[in-house]
């Protein structure tokens, strides 16, 4: 079981701060294949949570320019929410994609969230993913569907991210909160889990 913190605790780079990234532009994930791949597999995963729950609605964490929420079929799609900091990602989301992407500092903000939750490709930009991941199962969180890269280390890792994980190590942190794991799979170069209660 492998899990990297790629950063000095002692002196945290200035991008760990989310409310940093509210004025860099929007990146459309979605019209990229193999990001395509992991928002289709984690959105096909929530919903498939939701209705287990009998309920109609999800919320994506990190959701940037809305991308996951609009591949949901409907009712979920129009009674689902997501969260982010980056304005032109929030501003896309609600104009092109047309879904309900609203601006919150989920790490240090108070969000409302469905008992489904979404957080793909997030929780390797945070400065303590564990303490997040035990704020949303606090919060209530039914299920969990998480996604990070399955292969980066020390050595080889995008520049922007605080944390690797290899698939034992990204199981234990999903785990270490409570949840525990009903899938584990990958797509292209993400690993997906889906965490329950």
């Amino acid at each position: 079981m492998t899990e990297t913190r790629l950063f000095d605790p002692a002196e945290p780079p200035e991008w760990l701060d989310s409310d940093g990234w509210a004025k860099t532009e929007n990146c459309n994930h979605l019209d990229n294949r193999v990001h395509r791949a992991r928002l289709e597999s984690a959105a096909l995963s929530a919903t498939q949570a939701a209705q287990d729950l009998g309920i109609e609605t999800i919320t994506d964490v990190g959701a940037g320019d809305g991308g996951l929420l609009s591949l949901l079929p409907e009712p979920y799609r129009s009674k689902s929410w997501g969260y982010d900091v980056i304005e032109d990602s929030i501003k896309y989301a609600k104009t092109v994609r047309k879904v309900d992407v609203r601006k919150c500092n989920v790490v240090t903000g108070r969000p409302r969230l469905a008992p489904v939750v979404v957080a793909t490709e997030m929780l390797e930009h945070l400065e303590d993913p564990h303490a997040f991941i035990q704020k949303l199962y606090n919060a209530g969180t039914e299920f969990l569907i998480a996604s990070s890269p399955h292969s980066e280390t020390a050595e080889q890792h995008e520049w922007n991210h605080a944390w690797a994980w290899d698939r034992p190590g990204y199981a234990a942190l999903i785990e270490q909160a409570g949840f525990r794991i009903v899938g584990h799979f990958d797509a292209e170069w993400s690993q997906i889990i889906v965490g329950k209660r």
